[in-house]
């Protein structure tokens, strides 16, 4: 059965949660805090994350003490004037230096695949991964990465659907595939490139009024199933040809990661969407919701029509003929 690469979010608590569960973790994946580096999400929503420094060691040393493999996500979009700087490089070794000094991580994530050479030289035994981000969606471009001499390709969330292609993906490289299959941000999102830069460069910002997606979710939160995700229950069909599913959701807290957790990894088919689906425009609009209403939504998997994937799969984006998505959201979601 394909293991998992699971998030971590800040809460030491979660580290139990993970060794009870190894058997369904291929690795556990962090970032750092803004502070320290940038990366493709914002970790500081966890009201545990003020003390994410100070128990991030301990949280490795006992994960690693216990069999599972860590991870570091460097997977920021924009690095600014120092792109591809010597200085940028050198300030990279130095963040995965005393990581590697004390045996603390086994993979980096890595966007801009020009790094890796250098970073390899230096750390010679880390695997690395080529960032979702990185929009690996063709096989050209993995074979590219493939012979720079990455170890693992997490493709580009956009052709999760296409299973034909991640196979063709999967035979023409040595390298393991990984996929993200519960992130439910806009399907091929025009914007997603200018949010991940504005991610780079964190600061006093008022996300939730500038991310285009929030604006579209907020009138038509529906158009969040035509997201690529792939649905617990779906995940048989990519066994053959992925090596890793990877789960989103460094921002949530430890009582909703633990049900995500529970949902993919027993590839249940009744539960709350909502829940276990991540991008930050559900988030503001879960909030919104709850404000408006005084009430929790939720999305009753179980109810999602048979056809669902292979419609969603096969959309045309002709949404007002069509209204499947709408019709569908109106008949599964329900409050408590």
């Amino acid at each position: 059965m394909v293991k998992f690469s699971v998030p971590y979010n800040g809460d030491y608590e979660i580290v139990d949660h993970f060794i009870e569960n190894k058997k369904f973790i291929n690795d556990v994946y962090f970032g750092l805090p803004h502070k320290v580096m940038t990366s493709g999400r914002i970790i500081d929503y966890n009201f545990k994350s003020s003390d994410y420094l100070k128990n991030l060691p301990l949280a490795l040393k006992k994960l690693k003490e216990n069999g599972i493999k860590c991870s570091l996500v460097m997977n920021r979009s924009c690095d600014g004037e120092m792109t591809f700087s010597p200085e940028l490089v050198q300030k990279y070794k130095e963040i995965i230096r005393p990581l590697v000094n004390e045996n603390l991580i086994d993979n980096v994530v890595l966007s801009n695949p020009v790094y890796f050479t250098e970073l390899k030289k230096e750390y010679p035994l880390l695997t690395f991964s080529i960032s979702v981000n990185s929009n690996i969606n063709s096989i050209y471009r993995a074979k590219f990465i493939d012979q720079m001499g990455f170890d693992i390709i997490i493709v580009d969330r956009d052709i999760n659907h296409n299973e034909e292609l991640i196979k063709n993906i999967s035979n023409n490289v040595s390298a393991k595939i990984k996929l993200l299959v519960n992130e439910c941000c806009l399907n091929e999102c025009l914007f997603r490139t200018y949010h991940f830069n504005l991610l780079s460069h964190h600061g006093d910002i008022a996300y939730p009024k500038i991310i285009p997606c929030t604006k579209i979710y907020s009138k038509e939160p529906w158009k969040m199933l035509k997201s690529s995700f792939i649905l617990p229950k779906d995940l048989d069909s990519y066994d053959d040809f992925v090596d890793v599913f990877k789960l989103a959701g460094r921002e949530l807290p430890t009582k909703l990661l633990k049900y995500l957790l529970e949902i993919y990894f027993h590839r249940k088919n009744e539960g709350d969407l909502l829940t276990v689906l991540s991008s930050y425009g559900l988030h503001v609009w879960k909030n919104e919701f709850i404000k408006k209403y005084n009430k929790i939504p939720y999305l009753q998997m179980g109810k999602l029509p048979k056809n669902f994937k292979s419609v969603i799969a096969n959309c045309d984006f002709n949404c007002k003929k069509c209204n499947y998505c709408e019709k569908v959201w109106n008949a599964c979601l329900t409050t408590y």
